[in-house]
């Protein structure tokens, strides 16, 4: 009798997951009207590579398996029934209000709603609050139904909120305005600490490739050549380090 309740919830798990994966991948994609006959409206959207999509997707996908996989198999621990999906199910079921982020880019309606267009705007970030707002609340009210001060942050959750809104930020600065300062001599040194092995810059700035990250022209930020003839950025190469793995995961992709 529980496994039509448990399908239930791990449908609303991979929903709520593949709503946040098509959202990141329409984050930067645009969509404006550029006639508008006696016919309708005519729009012209632009999209970030599908193979995005596909990637984001598979990984919503693996990450959902892995959320149902591991609730049921604690509430198969505890003796319970679906009731612990479901409890995941109900937290992030607010995430699927991100569906509404793809209204804008459907092939007939907005044509004949072209008010729904304003939804790929700045509208959307309301959708987004939304649904964080509807999981921290649920969050709140379960902990606290169970211990009273129990809605208070632990550490982890506390560090975990904290990057979440530290990357977010990041990718939406780096979208927006692009890197400046130092952080391009810095990634400069990531790239020849992956391509070549070595902290040695003049020929990833002789061949440009700081043009995967950087627009326009980077001349190498140094004081005197070393002793070899070599240059050596002024810039320590600890930080370069530390974002050598995101930097060639991203670089993969």
């Amino acid at each position: 009798m529980t496994s039509r309740p448990g399908w239930g919830a791990s449908a609303t798990i991979l929903s709520a997951a593949l709503a946040l994966a098509v959202a990141t991948w329409l984050l930067p994609a645009s969509v404006q009207i550029v006639a508008w006959p006696r016919s309708g409206a005519q729009r012209i959207a632009v999209f970030a590579p599908l193979y995005r999509l596909t990637l984001l997707m598979a990984a919503a996908a693996v990450a959902a398996g892995a959320t149902v996989l591991l609730a049921s198999r604690r509430a198969a621990r505890i003796g319970s029934s679906a009731g612990g999906l479901w409890r995941v199910a109900r937290l992030v079921a607010p995430l699927n209000l991100l569906w509404a982020w793809t209204v804008p880019y459907w092939p007939w309606l907005p044509d004949r709603l072209p008010l729904l267009v304003a939804g790929a705007g700045p509208l959307r970030w309301v959708l987004a609050a939304l649904a964080c707002a509807g999981i921290i609340g649920r969050w709140l009210e379960t902990r606290t139904r169970e211990r009273p001060w129990a809605w208070m942050p632990g550490r982890r959750t506390a560090f975990a909120a904290a990057l979440v809104l530290y990357v977010g930020l990041g990718v939406h600065a780096v979208t927006t305005t692009g890197l400046g300062g130092d952080e391009p001599h810095y990634l400069v040194i990531t790239e020849s600490l992956l391509a070549d092995g070595d902290l040695r810059i003049e020929n990833n700035h002789a061949n440009g490739s700081y043009r995967k990250f950087f627009n326009g022209d980077l001349r190498p930020d140094y004081l005197e050549r070393g002793r070899n003839g070599e240059i050596y950025s002024i810039h320590a190469p600890g930080l370069s380090v530390l974002v050598l793995p995101g930097y060639a995961i991203a670089r993969g992709l």
